[in-house]
């Protein structure tokens, strides 16, 4: 049946119709509900921030959003308290 094509990728990785419209589906997902945003580091940083992270059971990611939003909340803190 066609929804059972096979999609075949460079070498021997292949993909199903299914993985590839749920690939779609969270690409768009992801654009109606994040922005994106690059981040450039010194050589040899990402690394050392990704330990960090790791050691803070977390994903660079979601530690970095960490950061940002308790930056925010110190900030709006210090603004209701002047």
């Amino acid at each position: 049946m066609w929804y059972n094509t096979i999609i075949k990728l460079k070498g021997d990785d292949t993909m199903s119709w299914e993985n590839e419209q749920g690939t779609q589906y969270r690409n768009e997902y992801q654009r109606q509900h994040y922005d994106r945003f690059s981040l450039m580091l010194p050589k040899g940083k990402k690394n050392e921030y990704m330990a960090l992270a790791e050691k803070n059971g977390m994903k660079l990611n979601a530690f970095i959003n960490k950061l940002l939003e308790n930056s925010l909340l110190e900030d709006k803190m210090l603004e209701d308290n002047i």
